[in-house]
This record gives structure tokens, sequence and C-alpha cells, in this order.
């Protein structure tokens, strides 16, 4: 995960660029990129404006990471490998307000339990119009934790495959699952 998500390049008169590329790069955190796997090193988008012989040139640091796929096989295959754990699993749109209410309620749950011995899944889905794969890698990065799979489902297969499970009408979405210990999916 990035430390920030924002760096400035103040770049007076020129200084701070050398052969064409970035000599100087301010970050609004604690000076370092924080990048760890999954991710790959950080993306630089840069746009500048002029202003009395001055560029001020603004650096976006991104993570290229894409959240992987989430087939209902690899759901099912990772909600059994825990079997002994107590599994949480959300459906989430990544531009919902009350989705994100929900995600940090489950975050809260994971940050004040510690233990191994809880785990979860959170699927995103496309159900609102700003809802897309880029977003929800936005919105999964406020909630990172080593016991969380988190997953893009595109099509809402596994959405829709929940809701007919729960007997609901339309794709599963701002619902939350609490499954005890020993629950396994067959």
């Amino acid at each position: 995960m990035l430390a920030a998500s924002v760096a400035v390049l103040d770049v007076a008169g020129g200084q701070g660029i050398e052969n064409g590329g970035l000599a100087r790069l301010g970050r609004a955190d604690d000076g370092e990129v924080h990048a760890t796997p999954p991710f790959t090193p950080p993306r630089v988008r840069a746009s500048s404006a002029r202003g009395q012989g001055t560029i001020i040139l603004g650096v976006y640091m991104t993570a290229e990471r894409a959240l992987p796929q989430l087939e209902a096989d690899r759901l099912r295959d990772e909600l059994n490998r825990f079997s002994g754990s107590v599994r949480i699993v959300t459906f989430l749109s990544p531009t919902c307000p009350m989705c994100r209410e929900g995600q940090a309620v489950v975050r809260g749950i994971f940050e004040k339990a510690s233990t191994t011995d809880l785990r979860g899944f959170v699927v995103w889905l496309p159900m609102l119009p700003r809802d897309s794969a880029e977003t929800a890698v936005t919105q999964s990065q406020a909630f990172q934790d080593r016991r969380v799979i988190q997953g893009w489902d595109a099509e809402r297969r596994i959405g829709d495959l929940f809701a007919k499970t729960l007997k609901l009408t339309r794709t599963a979405w701002d619902v939350y699952l609490l499954y005890p210990p020993d629950v396994t999916w067959k």
C-alpha cells in the first residue's frame, strides 16, 4: 500500500529537473514510498502549470495493481481453507456510502481482534454507475489486513450466487455474512 496518495514536486526556475528526469521528490508523509506485495512500484502521473516563470509539477502516486477477479470457486476454496476460523464475507459497492460505512465497521472488528482465527473476504461489485475496478482498488486500500482477501466480481456472479442462497430478489450487495468455525461451503 502506498503511504500517501499524493506527492508534490515543486520545480522553481527549472531546478530539480536533470536530463529530462525528476531529481527531487517530496512526499506528504515520511518521505518514503511504501509499496508492499502484491503492489508493483508506483506509477507517476504528472501535470504542470506555469506561473511567473515557475513550473509547479504535481506528481500523483498510484498503485499499479488491480484487484484479482474473484471467481466463486476461488472464494469457496479460500473459505474452506480457513474453516477453522470465524469468517466475515462482505459484498460491497466501492462508491456506495452505506457500503463504505460497513467496510469501516468490519475494519474496526479486525483492528480490535488481532487473532489469526478471524478471516475476511471482501467481494467488490459494480452496483452503482461510478463503480469500476479502479474505484474498487481505491476503496480496498482503506482496509488492508493480511487476514483479508479482496477481489473484484465484475460480472456480479458471486453476488448473484449468494443472492440465490440468501433468497434475495437481486444481486447481494451491502451484505455482511458471519460464518463460525467448521462451517464449509460444499
